[in-house]
């Protein structure tokens, strides 16, 4: 994945790639960092860089993820294309609302039913991926018509999580 990560001297492109629990990370053309993370609890994860131990908390809005280390605090904004299109609203008006898998995961929790009205950007799933958990918004206003998914079943990118239809309107009675 890739992130934007906005300093005082401006924003600097980080890279993330992951493989098990050991992540790499290339902050620009600086040497890359290996780091070994796991999830603890929601939102904290212990991290081990070289010989060293951190705590670590990281918060998550939409695309913007808080991290706190060690007294001091960062904030990225993922950039990732297939997460960034999934998160893009539709265009209002009628049609239908097709929540896509930005990339491989699992599904952590499914946070609508069949039939419940939904709002542009609320929460409707949650997918880890690279030990992140994702909540993905509606991409548009209306009722959920179908999901396509359960908690616990894997994904791959791209794969049709749920749908969103238009509201019926309400019939007039002569």
């Amino acid at each position: 994945m890739i992130f934007a990560l906005t300093q005082d001297d401006g924003i600097h492109q980080v890279e993330v790639t992951a493989e098990g629990s050991t992540y790499t990370i290339r902050p620009g053309e600086a040497e890359p960092l290996v780091v070994d993370a796991r999830l603890v609890s929601p939102g904290c994860w212990s991290m081990l860089v070289g010989q060293r131990s951190y705590t670590v908390r990281v918060h998550q809005d939409r695309s913007i993820y808080t991290v706190e280390m060690g007294g001091r605090t960062w904030s990225f904004d993922l950039k990732d294309p297939a997460r960034a299109m999934s998160a893009a609203p539709a265009p209002s008006g009628k049609g239908l609302g097709l929540v896509k898998a930005p990339m491989p995961g699992r599904i952590i929790r499914v946070l609508v039913e069949v039939g419940q009205t939904v709002k542009t950007g609320q929460g409707v799933v949650v997918v880890e991926a690279m030990k992140m958990e994702n909540e993905l918004p509606a991409p548009r206003d209306g009722v959920v018509s179908e999901v396509h998914v359960a908690e616990g079943q894997t994904v791959e990118s791209q794969d049709p999580l749920l749908l969103i239809a238009d509201q019926p309107s309400a019939k007039r009675q002569v």
